[in-house]
């Protein structure tokens, strides 16, 4: 499944949704949370949907169950901070990579350390693109 799609267009999310009406899946496991969806409103709208079959989705990488019930808000916070932070440190590498191509060329190869970049710089997506 792509996670730049648009919901309805997205093909293995429509076949896992189809299996699980037909044979009744009843846990999903995705690699990491900000696998499911690039765009945290897709995801959050992805993970109502599995509610609503009465599928639990679990990420691989912490057994977090991304499909919890809202009456808990420390454990929606966290499940739309592990969707939202790959997606924010996505958008700022562009920036940063496009800074340091600059500072090298000035002869300043060294890029400066901003919180941007040293908290992303332990984001997975941001080491493996």
């Amino acid at each position: 499944m792509s996670g730049t799609k648009e919901l309805d267009d997205r093909e293995g999310l429509s076949e896992l949704l189809a299996r699980i009406r037909s044979n009744g899946v009843r846990v999903v496991i995705v690699e990491r949370a900000d696998r499911l969806a690039r765009d945290l409103l897709v995801g959050e709208v992805i993970l109502n949907q599995f509610r609503e079959l009465g599928v639990r989705v679990i990420a691989a990488d912490g057994g977090t169950e991304l499909t919890a019930g809202d009456d808990d808000p420390t454990r929606v916070v966290i499940r739309q901070v592990l969707g939202a932070v790959p997606h924010a440190c996505a958008s700022a590498a562009p920036r940063g990579a496009a800074r340091v191509a600059s500072r090298s060329a000035r002869g300043r190869a060294k890029p400066r350390r901003s919180s941007a970049s040293s908290s992303c710089a332990a984001s997975p997506r941001a080491a493996n693109g």
